[in-house]
């Protein structure tokens, strides 16, 4: 009976590792989107006043 707990336990913990290795790239991806996001909504209306000064 250990043995088979032990079997799945290995089991569970080989398909978690697997999913967080996948799940790693896609939510660095997320986070450089909100990056950029930011940057924009920072950048933009500074641009768009420094328009309006220069005419």
């Amino acid at each position: 009976m250990n043995k088979l707990a032990d079997f799945y336990d290995e089991e569970l913990n080989r398909k978690v590792g697997m999913i967080s290795k996948l799940m790693e790239p896609i939510i660095m991806m997320f986070m450089a989107v909100g990056a950029v996001f930011l940057i924009v909504a920072i950048y933009l209306p500074i641009l768009k006043m420094n328009e309006q000064v220069m005419g």
